[in-house]
């Protein structure tokens, strides 16, 4: 299990070969062009217009009265329950969001964000499969020092990242 801020292309090769990759981008350089990934993951400023479509203005900003960001309770357990992500979640927001989905088949994500009527959706959580390993993306800021919430989240992100899931609150694990 191998934790970066960037996917290089050796970190993408060790993954090919059966690792597994926690990549927590801070920006557009954390996944470069020549990553090699069956998929082309992009991190995109949420504070921009989405590439080529200029007039749409900043729609990830979280400023609309019709955005809603979610997380998959399941796949990341222990955050606060609330869908649309809310105040719990303001030492976490991401500055940035993923492009490259394809439009359908969202199994992959464990949370994201829309705006409107479902439109403009992006992955904030997003396992990409790579030979025979695979790499997690998130775009959320993780400062485990700044409280429970960034604590709770980056621990279910790495075992997410890793392929285990976290027991959840209260269970007792086998020590």
């Amino acid at each position: 299990m191998i934790v970066s801020p960037r996917l290089t292309p050796a970190l993408a090769s060790a993954v090919a070969s059966g690792a597994r990759a926690l990549i927590l981008a801070r920006g557009p350089a954390a996944v470069p062009g020549d990553a090699g990934l069956p998929a082309h993951v992009v991190v995109h400023p949420r504070h921009q217009p989405p590439p080529g479509r200029p007039t749409l203005g900043p729609i990830w900003n979280l400023d609309w009265l019709q955005g809603w960001s979610w997380v998959d309770h399941a796949a990341l357990p222990g955050l606060p329950a609330h869908n649309p992500l809310d105040h719990a979640f303001e030492h976490v927001a991401p500055d940035h969001v993923l492009l490259g989905h394809p439009a359908d088949g969202w199994d992959d994500v464990d949370s994201a964000l829309f705006v409107g009527w479902i439109h403009e959706q992006v992955p904030l959580v997003w396992t990409v499969a790579h030979g025979a390993g695979s790499v997690t993306f998130t775009t959320f800021t993780v400062h485990p020092e700044a409280g429970p919430v960034p604590d709770a989240l980056l621990d279910a992100l790495v075992r997410r990242a890793a392929g285990g899931r976290t027991p959840p609150p209260g269970s007792v694990t086998p020590g």
